[in-house]
């Protein structure tokens, strides 16, 4: 559910992703290298496989950055629900990023196409739906369960209609 709200953010609000993979680690204002991430609040070890084995990342000597094959592996347990833009198969992660905890420092695409703004303000106050999200009142129970139901079938297209009825 949390991969399809996040590809449904970017078309519908045309929200941006808050990863970069060309660009995965910088240095924040205190000169701290971060994985590129929305929030700063999301934990995790910065790794790299070597010959089979795990360690620490090296650093480019030229950059001060680690090298192109550390990556970023965040913990098993988190102590926020943000973001979906940025790691949605993360178990905790259950909403977007909003101002309180927005990393504006990170180099991704929602900062720099959004002019810095969290996920959550530019879909409540940017987005096509602004209006109707004012609105808005919790559920008063869990919403039921979706039905998916098969039409035709071919062997090579698939194409997903959604009915908000």
């Amino acid at each position: 559910g949390r991969v399809f709200v996040h590809e449904w953010a970017h078309l519908r609000w045309g929200v941006y992703d808050e990863y970069n993979e060309k660009e995965p680690f910088y240095f924040s204002a205190t000169q701290e290298v971060q994985a590129t991430r929305c929030t700063r609040e999301i934990t995790g070890q910065l790794l790299e496989r070597i010959n089979g084995n795990t360690q620490s990342c090296r650093s480019n000597v030229q950059s001060g950055l680690p090298t192109k094959e550390c990556q970023f592996f965040p913990d098993r347990e988190q102590k926020t629900n943000a973001s979906i833009m940025y790691m949605q198969s993360i178990n905790s992660v259950t909403a977007f990023c909003h101002e309180g905890d927005h990393n504006a420092e990170a180099p991704n695409m929602q900062n720099q196409k959004c002019d810095n703004k969290a996920t959550r303000t530019v879909i409540f106050q940017d987005s096509v739906d602004r209006d109707a999200l004012q609105t808005l009142t919790p559920l008063q129970s869990s919403p039921p369960p979706p039905t998916f139901s098969v039409i035709q079938r071919q062997s090579q297209v698939v194409c997903l209609i959604l009915d908000v009825s």
